[in-house]
């Protein structure tokens, strides 16, 4: 999947915005990432509507489809 790094370029994502777009494209629930990052549910929905307001689209599945299809671009340094 797209690195974090590109998802906020691409899309002008916050840091924690990718982070959740990418734990969904990894298979994780709302609920999963929630916990994980010992954030409320509440708070995890609110950066979920966020994504999909800047990436246009209304579903997590079409938010996964749209980040699988972008090609891993891997900065050497």
């Amino acid at each position: 999947f797209a690195t974090a790094r590109q998802l906020m370029e691409l899309f002008g994502l916050s840091a924690a915005e990718a982070r959740l777009a990418r734990a969904l494209c990894q298979g994780n629930s709302l609920e999963e990432y929630a916990n994980d990052q010992g954030l409320k549910l509440p708070t995890v929905r609110t950066q979920l509507r966020s994504v999909f307001a800047k990436t246009g689209t209304e579903r997590q599945a079409a938010l996964v489809r749209l980040i699988a299809g972008i090609p891993v671009i891997r900065e050497t340094s």
